[in-house]
């Protein structure tokens, strides 16, 4: 990899809307730069755990984010205000859901927690993850979403080109 690459990956990749987007981006985790982002003192159940996170790219709606994220050891509560899958990398963390069910993630685990609810994080000791986050549109967007895409579906149907049928001759 190049020490451009390198340099720019630490920085983290992403652009602002509207910006014209790359073809793809890469992004070196281990020397993404850490910024504190301490969870709120009404999420803590106990301990007093220091959590850093680092962007590595964003979408080019704004609605999707990709970034790595640690915490030292702790209980707390955590709300997904969008959708979030994760892949953890280093340490452990055990999760339980909003129904009781409780799952203890290590390296190479994923999981996949929905917009809208809590969960409990007991970190042990320390965690580290790859997050991938997607904003959720109120109900009313995701509307105009779904009625473009049908759009764009029957546009395809309607206009594509149409294959002459062979003859036999």
């Amino acid at each position: 990899m190049s020490d451009e690459l390198t340099a720019a990956s630490a920085a983290g990749f992403g652009h602002a809307a509207g910006a014209a987007l790359a073809a793809w981006s890469t992004a070196t985790v281990d020397l993404a730069t850490m910024r504190d982002a301490p969870i709120r003192r009404a999420w803590l159940i106990e301990g007093e755990p220091v959590a850093r996170v680092a962007s590595l790219g964003r979408g080019a709606d704004g609605l999707a984010t990709l970034a790595t994220w640690d915490c030292t050891a702790g209980r707390f509560r955590w709300y997904y205000g969008g959708d979030e899958a994760v892949y953890i990398l280093e340490g452990e963390v055990t999760v339980t859901a909003p129904d009781g069910v409780t799952r203890t993630l290590r390296a190479g685990d994923t999981a996949w927690f929905p917009a809208g609810q809590w969960f409990e994080w007991h970190v042990p000791t320390y965690v580290r993850k790859i997050a991938f986050c997607r904003d959720v549109p109120p109900p009313a967007i995701r509307f105009q979403m779904k009625v473009l895409r049908k759009l764009r579906y029957l546009a395809r149907k309607l206009f594509a080109e149409v294959e002459e049928p062979q003859s036999g001759l």
